[in-house]
């Protein structure tokens, strides 16, 4: 799959952000997450990996948002 076509697949399918990745309420923002090693997030090397979350407005205030999310993507990258 494309950038392109994951960026389509997630704008097809709301429901994959009816929650905030971070604490479960009902998010305010859609993020997109590309790490520069796909692998350590169980990608091929070949490949990149590109993650879609959402997260609340209280969330999204935190000075750590965005580590908190590479954090929770990064444990649960067998099943994202």
């Amino acid at each position: 799959m494309t950038a392109e076509e994951a960026m389509q697949w997630f704008l097809e399918h709301p429901e994959a952000f009816e929650k905030c990745l971070l604490c479960g309420a009902p998010p305010e923002y859609i993020g997109m997450f590309a790490p520069d090693n796909s692998t350590k997030f169980g990608g091929r090397p070949d490949k990149q990996r590109l993650f879609g979350y959402s997260v609340c407005g209280d969330c999204k205030q935190e000075p750590d948002c965005q580590a908190q999310v590479e954090r929770v993507i990064f444990k649960n990258r067998h099943v994202i």
